[in-house]
């Protein structure tokens, strides 16, 4: 049922096409039973919210990160990120734009939480001129107690056909699928004292309540909370939030370790 109408359900059985699974693939529809949303004679549709999908957070640590950060003082910190590539253009160029703009909003966070944040631009040239360099120059260089280093930081296809009505909590799947783009960074923390590992981090970060209308079999029109439709663009997450929202995954992985 939908506050928009009075849709027929019916169920991919037997030997009809095969329907998507959770992870892309498809599987035999003998073998999974999806939602077929039909329109009405009165015009029904239906409001919904999509489940983004992602692998999901990973967090690996060790003892002597937890250490550190017992030691009652708030760590010296640098990030470094992947050495950016000269002569770039169209979409590579709009990419590195993104990923440096995400750079310094994850500083400017840090700052705000009251870390004490040294120039990255320094690690890269210390690095540029001595790949090799070990972590005690690098410390007496630039004073840091930990490396943030960003392995990898960029968009992420989270696009699925699986939802959740608003109306009732109901979960199912559509055959068509709801465009949705999240964010996937990779990072280290690196103990500078003694150049160990101290964690390795995956996050992704989703957009915030992924509304969907669903009008016919073949069309989703993205929508907010009330079910109001709009022009179907599908969800996706723009630079400033996800920045936000990997310094504050960042921040948590600090103080998981306290």
């Amino acid at each position: 049922m939908s506050a928009h109408g009075t849709c027929q359900i019916a169920t991919c059985v037997g030997d009809a096409p095969e329907c998507p699974r959770a992870d892309g693939t498809a599987v035999n529809a003998a073998r999974l039973s999806v939602l077929w949303i039909a329109l009405s004679a009165q015009g029904c549709s239906l409001h919904i919210l999509a489940q983004p999908r992602h692998p999901g957070d990973e967090r690996i640590t060790k003892p002597e990160l937890a250490t550190l950060l017992q030691r009652g003082r708030t760590p010296k910190v640098v990030l470094r990120v992947p050495a950016p590539r000269s002569e770039l253009a169209g979409e590579q160029a709009k990419v590195a734009d993104e990923q440096s703009q995400a750079y310094n909003i994850i500083e400017r966070e840090l700052l705000r939480a009251g870390y004490t944040v040294r120039d990255r631009g320094l690690l890269g040239e210390i690095l540029a001129k001595n790949p090799m360099a070990d972590y005690s120059a690098i410390r007496q260089q630039i004073d840091t107690d930990l490396i943030l280093e960003i392995v990898s930081l960029g968009r992420y296809d989270m696009t699925t056909h699986e939802y959740q009505e608003v109306e009732n909590g109901e979960k199912g799947q559509l055959p068509q699928p709801l465009r949705i783009t999240g964010w996937r960074m990779e990072a280290r923390i690196i103990l500078v004292e003694s150049g160990e590992i101290g964690a390795v981090c995956t996050h992704y970060l989703e957009p915030a309540d992924p509304y969907f209308v669903v009008a016919s079999d073949d069309l989703a029109n993205t929508a907010d909370e009330s079910g109001n439709a709009k022009s179907y663009t599908g969800w996706e997450l723009n630079v400033e939030p996800a920045a936000v929202g990997f310094a504050k995954l960042l921040l948590a992985d600090l103080s998981f370790n306290r």
